[in-house]
């Protein structure tokens, strides 16, 4: 087995990343050849055309590096910047005097469909959790459910057109809402926004139950309307489908992380991660195909080929997967030269198929933050040229990203070195997650938009840790509740055997293993013993002095940081050698033991 390196492995493409989630960039492409000079165009409205996150559209366009991302402004009523200001204004496409933007020159949704003509994208199918406001002794969940409809409270609220926009909600709900203090009018906005501009025809809605046991699906089948109704104000219709049987939310049915869901304190919530598994819970329509099959999370069984590969036996591989499957975060510990590293790299590709892709690989150390490992400011240079901050997600956050958009496929995070930094600082509110992955945490930076984050289930950690650098005995008790912890120690098992195996592959004896088992007995801490990968390397088995050189700049001056007293005259190699009634030349291939021989080189490489 080679030596573990820390290399990390592939990630996706700079611009695969910033278009995930947008179908065919092609389409925006459409729309950004229409952005040509002396026009402009909202995010907002963009998004909207593309069904995509607007955050999406200029991160995209600034990737590509178009100059139309210039011409892309957050709302119809100003320029996001000065220097875009400037930009528009040379380009005569702000009004005079007002310095807004000019609605002629607007590049209008209306035209951005008739562009994209058929290559339109059709909107996937998404889901939602509308409540009921609770009316005190009115059920109101009672008359959505005869009558047909859902809704949320926005009775204050002017009456806004679908599509209007993140911003024009934030203004419209600020200027009508001004009694709420700021969480609440946050929270207003969220919900108005959803209801009114994400929320399509064919969406599924699940409604909970005032008691909170019950909730029933429907599908959207209209548009929102604002009402008279002062309890509600702005509604879809709804053709609610399991009023006669309605899903049981402690059965076992429910889809993981759904009751996670239910504890986000806002009154419209996404759940279109869960859209395929909640669609399954459906009856069948007549005349509709069956809903895709319930998207399940398994991990691959064993395979005796990596056993064999690994030197290990195939039950210790078979354990470590079932281990993984009833909780998928554990830790191999143990002395340096154990494979620690190696085996978790080895194991991450056999659970994703081999798919490099799905495995990412980080180091920790003790500078080691939350902001680098989930999300964090960083500064950058801003289009205008000044300095400025933008807040960029880290390889965990990309990790579960890309695990939500896969489901059914395991998505690796190696960690390597975990006890090096400081757990509970690096993963901040997370780790309340890795124990409870069916509920939902609120993210420092609010990035979860109120929704909630949660820890998809097939998104597997993979820790390692070097116990000459701190004891596993030391690591705090909620991180050893959080983990299966896997011992790789020399004097136990799978370890204990794996360089007589590798010897055996590769047909040599097995002096070198008798040379390790002195070794370590001279040893007298146990986790400074030394695992079989300094002696997995076929150097040493086929150039004559491999093994002194090896011995003197590998082991010496590590034995020399750990054991006290002179390590260099207590673990000298020619002095254990004859102990065993061997010599250098004993555990060389044939060929090299005869070319040593001929040339009468000695166990220092020197003649």
């Amino acid at each position: 087995m080679p030596s573990p390196d820390n290399a990390m492995f592939s990630t996706h493409e700079l611009v695969g990343r910033a278009t995930e989630g947008m179908g065919d960039p092609g389409n925006l492409g459409v729309v950004l050849a229409m952005l040509g000079p002396g026009s402009w165009a909202t995010r907002d409205d963009i998004a909207h055309v593309l069904h995509v996150e607007p955050s999406l559209v200029l991160r995209y366009a600034r990737q590509i590096q178009s100059s139309a991302a210039d011409r892309i402004i957050g709302s119809a009523s100003r320029p996001d910047s000065q220097a875009q200001a400037h930009n528009l204004r040379k380009e005569n496409s702000l009004l005079p005097g007002s310095g807004k933007p000019d609605p002629a020159r607007r590049i209008t949704v209306e035209a951005m469909r008739a562009a994209l003509g058929t290559a339109a994208p059709t909107p996937p199918r998404r889901a939602w959790l509308v409540r009921a406001p609770d009316t005190g002794a009115t059920d109101l969940l009672q008359d959505w459910l005869n009558e047909g409809y859902c809704g949320v409270e926005a009775a204050r609220l002017r009456e806004l057109e679908a599509g209007s926009g993140e911003d024009a909600v934030q203004q419209a709900v600020a200027a009508d809402y001004s009694h709420l203090a700021q969480v609440a009018l946050r929270d207003k906005t969220a919900e108005i926004h959803l209801f009114l501009n994400r929320m399509r025809e064919g969406d599924l809605v699940l409604a909970p139950a005032r008691e909170g046991d019950q909730a029933y699906l429907g599908k959207i089948t209209s548009g929102p309307h604002f009402t008279t109704d002062r309890t509600v104000g702005l509604t879809r219709n709804v053709r609610w489908l399991n009023t006669s049987a309605p899903l049981d939310l402690f059965g076992n049915d429910v889809p993981d992380g759904l009751n996670g869901k239910l504890g986000v304190q806002l009154s419209v919530v996404d759940l279109t991660d869960l859209v395929d598994d909640l669609a399954a819970l459906l009856p069948p329509e007549a005349g509709t195909p069956a809903p895709p099959p319930r998207r399940s999370f398994h991990l691959p069984g064993p395979n005796a080929e990596l056993a064999a590969e690994l030197h290990i036996r195939p039950q210790d591989l078979a354990d470590w997967i079932e281990l993984l499957q009833e909780r998928p975060q554990i830790v191999f510990y143990g002395p340096p030269g154990t494979g620690k590293t190696y085996l978790a790299r080895k194991l991450a590709l056999h659970l994703t198929s081999g798919r490099r892709e799905r495995v990412t690989l980080v180091q920790f150390h003790p500078s080691y933050a939350y902001e680098d490992f989930f999300e964090g400011f960083r500064p950058r240079q801003g289009k205008d040229g000044q300095p400025g901050f933008e807040l960029v997600p880290g390889p965990f956050r990309r990790t579960v990203e890309n695990a939500r958009q896969d489901p059914s496929s395991p998505h690796v995070l190696i960690i390597d070195e975990i006890n090096r930094a400081n757990l509970a600082r690096v993963f901040g509110e997370l780790y309340f997650l890795l124990e409870y992955r069916d509920d939902i945490v609120h993210l420092q930076y609010g990035t979860d938009d109120g929704n909630g984050f949660t820890l998809p289930r097939n998104v597997v950690i993979i820790g390692t840790m070097n116990t000459v650098d701190r004891s596993v005995a030391r690591v705090d008790a909620a991180m050893r509740r959080r983990f299966s912890f896997v011992e790789l120690h020399p004097a136990t098992e799978p370890t204990s055997s794996m360089l007589r195996n590798w010897l055996q592959t590769e047909g040599l004896p097995d002096t070198m293993a008798l040379l390790l088992d002195e070794l370590n007995s001279r040893i007298a801490e146990r986790d400074f013993q030394l695992g079989p990968s300094y002696f997995m390397r076929r150097s040493l088995y086929e150039q004559p002095g491999a093994l002194a050189r090896t011995w003197r700049t590998s082991i010496l001056p590590l034995l020399s940081d750990q054991e006290p007293g002179n390590a260099t005259e207590r673990f000298t190699l020619a002095e254990i050698l004859e102990e065993l009634g061997l010599d250098e030349a004993s555990v060389l291939r044939p060929e090299a033991s005869a070319h040593a021989t001929a040339f009468g080189e000695g166990v220092d490489g020197t003649t």
